[in-house]
């Protein structure tokens, strides 16, 4: 399921007018790359049946790290596709907060 939930991301984000590269390999941290003009955006794109942003709590703070340290030029996103439905959490140095619906 995560598998399609990150094609179904990337065809989200390049129908939204982003340009959109999915990441392969073993030691990557982000599963999806995507800018635009005015915005660079690192995802990681995660399914679940019922588990929202408290199952991958220990995700959070490995990204939390990264945004706290300015080790990502852009900004940071945690996708969690739950029942056909997209959660989307913005993620910062403290922790992530559910970003309002579109694309800003």
């Amino acid at each position: 399921m995560t598998r399609v939930a990150k094609y179904a991301a990337q065809s989200l984000l390049r129908s939204s007018g982003y340009s959109a590269e999915k990441i392969t390999g073993m030691s990557r941290i982000f599963d999806i790359i995507a800018w635009d003009r005015d915005r660079i955006l690192g995802l990681v794109i995660r399914s679940s049946k019922s588990k929202g942003v408290t199952g991958f709590t220990s995700l959070v703070s490995d990204l939390s790290g990264i945004g706290q340290n300015r080790l990502f030029p852009g900004d940071i996103e945690l996708w969690i596709l739950i029942s056909r439905e997209w959660r989307r959490y913005r993620v910062l140095p403290g922790g992530a907060m559910l970003c309002p619906g579109g694309f800003a």
